[in-house]
């Protein structure tokens, strides 16, 4: 069965990462750390946190008690932001089957793919890393 919405490895690699780092403010994570909690291999690992390092979200340090850091402010990091660096500019597609113009007279879904991905861009656009640290209230 097909993914509605489908968010390529380096996408997911780069959210849970940035989430990670962001609650453990001003902790050093490496490749190894992420890789246990996310499962990903440690190759792809280093390839997505190179992109974050490159784009000023983290900083990154060598040597056996190196690894990553957030820097980019969490309560100005966007997911869009992140979207945006591993899937490319936000767009919403109305035909499911990115056809531009219908061959009917009315879709069978009738703007509801639309409607989703509106509501997809919204979550993307409002929500910042900083909603998704973990604090005791």
């Amino acid at each position: 069965m097909n993914n509605l919405f489908n968010l390529s490895e380096a996408g997911y690699i780069a959210f849970h990462a940035l989430l990670m780092l962001s609650q453990e403010e001003n902790k050093v994570i490496n490749v190894r750390e992420i890789a246990n909690k996310t499962r990903a291999s440690e190759f792809h690992i280093s390839k997505v946190m190179q992109m974050l390092v490159k784009n000023n979200f983290i900083s990154s340090t060598r040597g056996p008690q190196g690894g990553f850091k957030l820097i980019a402010d969490p309560k100005k990091t966007y997911l869009s932001h992140i979207f945006e660096l591993t899937e490319g500019k936000i767009s919403n597609c109305n035909c499911p089957f990115g056809k531009q113009l219908c061959e009917f007279d009315r879709c069978p879904f009738d703007g509801f793919i639309n409607k989703l991905g509106d509501e997809f861009i919204k979550y993307l656009t409002t929500r910042t890393l900083y909603e998704f640290i973990n604090t005791e209230a």
